[in-house]
């Protein structure tokens, strides 16, 4: 979207909700991702449509999507300036803002999409994130795919990383890249590609759904599944946009919302990063590489001290990261 176009998308944007429940409205949603990515077709696609159906077509969503009207970087505050009333991002984009949220992001912690988002919404149930999101409503909380390494050199053990050039959108991801000694080259995940293919960067840090969403899998030749650490996303609202509804478009709204979403969401991540290592895997010049346990724990090692620097450094990061590990046992003994 060019100046013009953004300005007259923002006075638009200005203008007051009508909240007469007989009337159809219309609310509009920011996407920085490209509007191919699943969590768009699907996650928001279906959202979208659920909330129709609920309300018998009197409230829709439109997506501007791919970076016209919001990016990474600046979502959060395009929600809350009511430049558009939903937003999703992956709130390591925006940690300095939701900086508990984190905990998810610290490698070998979280054990998979499911459990994780199962734990985090329930944390956000109790109020363990309420300073967090203090000044949004939330639609929902999910875990992205844990992130891995996709690198145009062979890694086979830890020390073949060292001084390795690796893009990261996250400083979560960041001080990962730094603890294993390589180097972090601070780029958002739609810029990677170009940062890859100029050779700014010899790999990235991210999902293999991540990978394949912005193509990254075109420039980089080994693909090295490690659990590095799942980026926290989620669907954001503009507090007033929320209370300007009528009641019944709210509960229709809240229905849709909440605790099946976050299950959904957390389900639908780890189906898309299975079909996203066969896609990968089907390039013609790809080598998947798994490490074997005695390498793995390794690299776990190297990377232990993380969590308890964490929850030194981070607001309430003691009883954040205790909770956390408390859901995610808790899932997984029952």
């Amino acid at each position: 979207m060019n100046k013009s176009g953004f300005v007259l998308f923002c006075a638009l944007a200005a203008l007051p909700l009508t909240a007469k429940a007989d009337e159809p409205i219309t609310l509009k949603f920011g996407f920085p991702n490209p509007p191919t990515a699943w969590i768009n077709t699907i996650g928001i696609g279906n959202w979208a449509k659920d909330i129709a159906s609920r309300t018998d077509g009197k409230l829709n969503v439109q997506v501007f999507a791919g970076g016209s009207v919001v990016n990474q970087r600046n979502v959060y505050d395009r929600v809350l300036n009511n430049v558009v009333d939903f937003g999703y991002g992956p709130f390591g984009e925006i940690s300095d803002q939701m900086p508990r949220v984190e905990v998810t992001n610290l490698p070998f912690e979280s054990p998979g999409m499911v459990t994780s988002s199962a734990a985090l919404w329930s944390m956000y149930r109790a109020g363990l994130l309420d300073e967090e999101f203090k000044r949004l409503h939330i639609i929902t909380t999910f875990c992205l795919p844990p992130s891995g390494l996709h690198i145009n050199k062979e890694v086979a053990t830890l020390e073949d990383i060292k001084g390795v050039k690796l893009t990261s959108a996250t400083r979560a991801n960041g001080e990962v890249i730094e603890r294993l000694g390589a180097t972090v080259v601070a780029v958002t995940n739609p810029e990677a590609y170009g940062a890859l293919q100029r050779g700014m960067a010899s790999g990235t840090m991210l999902s293999s759904a991540g990978v394949t969403t912005f193509k990254l899998h075109e420039v980089t030749k080994y693909h090295v599944a490690l659990p590095l650490g799942c980026t926290t996303g989620g669907f954001f609202m503009n507090k007033e946009s929320y209370a300007r509804l009528p009641q019944e478009l709210r509960a229709a709204l809240d229905a849709a919302s909440g605790d099946p979403m976050a299950k959904f969401m957390g389900e639908e991540a780890y189906r898309q990063e299975l079909e996203a290592r066969k896609i990968i895997a089907s390039g013609p010049n790809a080598v998947m590489v798994t490490l074997d346990d005695k390498e793995m724990s390794r690299w776990r090692e190297r990377l232990r001290p993380m969590a308890e620097e964490w929850a030194k450094t981070h607001p309430d990061g003691g009883k954040i990261l205790a909770a956390y590990r408390a859901e995610i046992a808790k899932r997984r003994g029952s």
